[in-house]
């Protein structure tokens, strides 16, 4: 048996067992912690990512698809598989492949500060990471900055009532 505590309300967590802390216990049966040592082993043996490593990189995505999401997220070493993934993108791609990605990546550090008026080019950005390759999409180096961009900017949609309207509310009724 194979147990991995895991994030409580986490959609790969089977809640068996939970700690105050809200950690989960999430338990495999044998043959389910088998596959999950093997894609952790699999892992592991990536050390200094060179051209080499493409075939055992490729085999080690392919174990991990092939988990179940409890399994995926018993995997401990995920992050190391996605950090190689990028690296032998990098190392084998070609220059047209850098220069699209490269494209992307200024596009979205041109977003700056969120505003409202920035909807057209974070949604020009979004449309071009769309439309690269998936080995391109790995060289794209500031993705999360463009999701934080995409979060901002619907935060804004979201009308939010004035202090002024709160404040009067709490002093007419004495409630939230």
């Amino acid at each position: 048996i194979f147990a991995v505590a895991g994030r409580k309300g986490s959609k790969y967590t089977n809640d068996i067992c939970s700690a105050p802390g809200g950690i989960v216990l999430n338990v495999l049966k044998p043959e389910e912690s088998t596959a999950v040592k093997d894609v952790i082993t699999k892992i592991d043996a990536i050390d200094e990512v060179t051209a080499d490593d493409a075939a055992a990189i490729k085999a080690a995505r392919k174990a991990y698809d092939t988990l179940t999401p409890a399994q995926k997220d018993a995997v401990t070493n995920y992050k190391a598989l996605k950090d190689a993934e990028k690296k032998i993108a990098s190392l084998l791609a070609s220059d047209e492949d850098k220069k699209a990605a490269a494209e992307v990546d200024r596009m979205i550090a041109a977003i700056g500060e969120v505003t409202l008026d920035d909807e057209e080019a974070i949604d020009a950005a979004r449309k071009a990471y769309n439309g690269l390759t998936d080995a391109q999409k790995l060289l794209v180096n500031n993705l999360s900055k463009l999701k934080a961009a995409e979060k901002a900017l619907d935060d804004l949609r979201i009308p939010k009532p004035a202090n002024a309207d709160v404040e009067k509310i709490y002093k007419e009724t004495g409630k939230y």
